[in-house]
């Protein structure tokens, strides 16, 4: 499967309809909400990614930006929101470990770009260099996951996330992982010759 560049751009520039800006809560703007499930609709976009199949019916309910409780900057919470269907189970008929990783990587990402547009960027999604998770509890068909995404911090160049997954239905925490990441490098436009 080629990566169709062309497509996540259209996605990321497409305009969100404000009947759904508007059914999310939280302070951030309509700008920052939009930014956030356009990054999610974006990594969601090629048509026959495992995670694309099973996790078209995300909720995003809660985008919001309060400021750093210690520091000068800034943290924004993104509450995103799944119910668990058989594409996304494992050879014991639970929640892939596999498949909740890429959500959370998806998450994560989303809310760190989110936070970049509200920090005055351009909303850049950057790349992931580590998802440290733990698996609390085992997740079952049916079920309704809330991911809690929470920026740690964001500077010029990395960033971090801290992501809570609860099993609604169960009322039990199913996951927690903290996701670091930094700015996509680009290529010199001209290298000196050796």
């Amino acid at each position: 499967m080629a990566f169709d560049l062309d497509g996540q751009v259209a996605i990321l520039s497409a305009p969100i309809p404000n009947a759904i800006l508007s059914s999310i809560a939280g302070n951030a703007s309509s700008q920052v909400k939009g930014t956030a499930v356009r990054w999610i609709n974006a990594y969601r976009a090629p048509q026959n990614c495992f995670i694309t199949l099973a996790s078209t019916q995300h909720t995003v309910r809660e985008v919001s930006v309060h400021p750093e409780p210690v520091g000068n900057g800034q943290v924004l919470t993104l509450v995103c929101e799944l119910d668990v269907v058989q594409e996304m189970l494992d050879g014991r008929n639970q929640l892939s470990n596999t498949f909740l990783v890429a959500l959370i990587d998806e998450y994560a990402s989303a809310s760190v770009s989110a936070l970049d547009l509200a920090d005055g960027g351009m909303g850049s999604s950057g790349v992931s260099l580590g998802l440290n998770t733990v698996f609390h509890n085992p997740v079952q068909l049916g079920s309704k996951l809330r991911f809690i995404n929470t920026t740690l911090a964001r500077t010029s160049g990395a960033m971090s996330c801290r992501t809570e997954v609860w099993d609604l239905t169960k009322r039990k925490l199913a996951a927690t992982a903290v996701f670091t990441g930094m700015l996509a490098s680009f290529p010199a436009k001209s290298r000196p010759k050796l």
